[in-house]
């Protein structure tokens, strides 16, 4: 979050600091990732479909968005032991 605030704040009139870019980004990632990590398991390959899939069509690149797509398909395993159904595989 702290890059997409950098983006936001200093570079105002950037495309990639719009509402639908941020916002779009980070919540189509976040959702994308989910459903890629469920259905293909963590994997290098879950990370990049769920990166293409939701910023590129979606049309909101916002590239600190990247991180949260990590955060959905490549969980740590203190994450996983959080109980998180998605995770327990």
């Amino acid at each position: 979050m702290g890059a997409s605030a950098v983006l936001t704040f200093v570079l105002p009139a950037s495309p990639l600091a719009q509402p639908w870019p941020v916002i779009g980004g980070h919540l189509a990632s976040a959702i994308v990732g989910l459903m890629c990590q469920t259905l293909l398991g963590p994997a290098w390959f879950t990370t990049a479909l769920a990166v293409g899939a939701a910023m590129s069509l979606l049309r909101s690149l916002h590239p600190p968005a990247g991180g949260t797509v990590l955060l959905t398909t490549l969980p740590s395993p203190a994450i996983a032991a959080l109980g998180w159904p998605l995770y327990q595989r």
